[in-house]
């Protein structure tokens, strides 16, 4: 038995709906799918960076595709709309008769379409995380003294 990776994503608004008939997934080639709950159509498509440190800080990621009727206004109207990206990674096992089925969720993330770019080759739209305060006009995080309790007043904690 064998094991891939595939990639389930849905589009939402900024409003957290889900954006009806954008749901796909990249693995099944020319087939929709139905995981969840959910159908999902087969688009070609591949996210890069998807990782984060051991301190939970996230990196950027791209949702990248060629250049079709489908992916062209499709990534015209996310980047445009700033659109928020649900990504479900899915472990699917192989069998030696080649017959597959999805096995389990590897990890689910949230990501804000920031940006992008378009070209004769490829499309890309930028990923980052909806909570990083350094490109959007989120404010800040601000431990409290009512939410943590005591915050010590150097970085050195002695344990007596």
């Amino acid at each position: 038995m064998a094991v891939a990776f595939a990639h389930y994503t849905r589009f939402k608004t900024l409003d957290g709906e889900y954006v009806p008939g954008r749901d796909y997934q990249n693995f099944f080639v020319g087939e929709t799918r139905a995981y969840n709950g959910n159908s999902y159509s087969f688009a070609p498509f591949s996210i890069v960076g998807l990782n984060s440190s051991r301190n939970g800080d996230v990196a950027q990621a791209s949702l990248v595709s060629i250049p079709n009727e489908v992916a062209s206004p499709l990534f015209h109207e996310v980047i445009l709309s700033f659109w928020l990206l649900e990504v479900t990674t899915v472990a699917i096992t192989v069998n030696e008769n080649q017959e597959f089925s999805e096995w389990f969720d590897v990890a689910m993330e949230l990501w804000s379409c920031t940006g992008g770019t378009l070209d004769t080759e490829k499309i890309t739209v930028t990923l980052s995380s909806p909570l990083n305060a350094t490109q959007k006009e989120i404010p800040g995080r601000v431990l409290t003294r009512a939410m943590v309790g005591s915050i010590p007043p150097t970085g050195q904690i002695v344990i007596a």
